[in-house]
């Protein structure tokens, strides 16, 4: 009886809410839908996965680690590894988000499992940046420093970004000019957005 009252305020809140309500009011959405797991469709766990994103993204932002870990381990139940198929955006900011997460709770595990399947199912380096980052983070937090720059180096080829082993004058002035050459045109609001 509990599970069918929490279903009906939660679809109900659902629907009643416009985009900007939904993101002001997640978190009650979400206390009423996650007790209903049990029950609930396939294609309705995949949005309650994406209003755990949208929780776990708001606590963390709110400096909340715990309850951010929280909703983004609650998503990651919702979904299977088929998801990045179907919804590779939701996969990959669950699984990103999660990483940055478990390194903020100092879970290594969790962080490594997460970094791992990003590696994994990236469709580009591009999209492997924000585990990577928290990976780079995390060497650096463990003191390896050496190990991240190289680490980091190594990525940035990845993305096909060369940097010279010494760099001397040269070598800046050309970065710079580049630089200049790539921004032309280019609006501080056009780099805002």
């Amino acid at each position: 009886r509990r599970l069918e009252i929490h279903l009906k305020i939660a679809r109900l809140l659902f629907k009643s809410y416009s985009k900007t309500d939904l993101k002001e009011n997640v978190f009650t959405i979400v206390e009423h839908y996650n007790k209903t797991i049990a029950v609930l469709e396939t294609d309705e766990k995949l949005s309650l996965a994406a209003l755990n994103l949208m929780a776990g993204v708001k606590a963390k932002a709110s400096s909340a680690f715990h309850l951010a870990y929280y909703y983004f381990n609650t998503g990651l139940s919702l979904i299977s590894s088929a998801t990045w198929e179907c919804d590779y955006q939701l996969a990959l900011k669950l699984h990103s988000n999660m990483a940055e997460a478990a390194f903020l709770r100092q879970d290594h595990d969790m962080m490594g499992l997460m970094i791992r399947s990003v590696q994994k199912h990236a469709k580009s380096p591009l999209d492997q940046a924000d585990v990577f980052e928290t990976y780079l983070l995390a060497l650096s937090f463990d003191h390896q420093y050496l190990k991240a720059i190289s680490e980091g180096v190594r990525f940035l080829h990845k993305l096909h970004v060369s940097l010279p082993q010494k760099a001397g004058t040269q070598h800046i002035l050309l970065a710079l000019l580049k630089t200049n050459f790539q921004l032309k045109g280019v609006t501080s609001e056009m780099i805002a957005s």
